[in-house]
């Protein structure tokens, strides 16, 4: 079983938990909006982002470059950021894990864990036993 899940920040500085918090507290307004709505504000949210994040972050490069919130969207064109934008403020429901807790989820459920993966989010694979009793 191959599965992706959302990272709760563990390790990084307390700035960027915080700003995650209020990118969460912003989404339970958005939820709510219709759907013309919420594309709108998630066009000129992530419009507002890449200009004053993503491209500085690509014209600083390297370490420097990293430092900046989104800067995971440097490689990729703005309409990637406009995408996870609208989802982030569109879903109902968030939940965040640590590798720890991503490892204990698949032993609940009976699977070896394989390898868990860092990044952007966690990405683990598992295996079921062959031999079950």
């Amino acid at each position: 079983m191959l599965v992706y899940l959302y990272w709760n920040l563990e390790g990084e500085p307390a700035w960027r938990k915080r700003l995650l918090a209020a990118v969460n507290a912003l989404r339970h307004v958005t939820r709510r909006m219709d759907f013309a709505t919420l594309r709108r504000f998630s066009r000129l949210f992530s419009a507002a982002c890449y200009v004053t994040l993503v491209v500085p972050g690509r014209r600083l490069g390297g370490r420097a470059g990293h430092v900046l919130p989104l800067s995971f969207y440097r490689a990729y064109p703005y309409r990637v950021l406009y995408n996870d934008t609208f989802d982030r403020f569109s879903a109902p429901l968030e939940r965040r894990y640590s590798s720890h807790e991503v490892a204990s989820l698949l032993a609940q459920a009976g699977l070896n864990v394989q390898s868990i993966l860092g990044g952007s989010g966690w990405r683990a694979a598992a295996q079921a036993s062959l031999h079950r009793p």
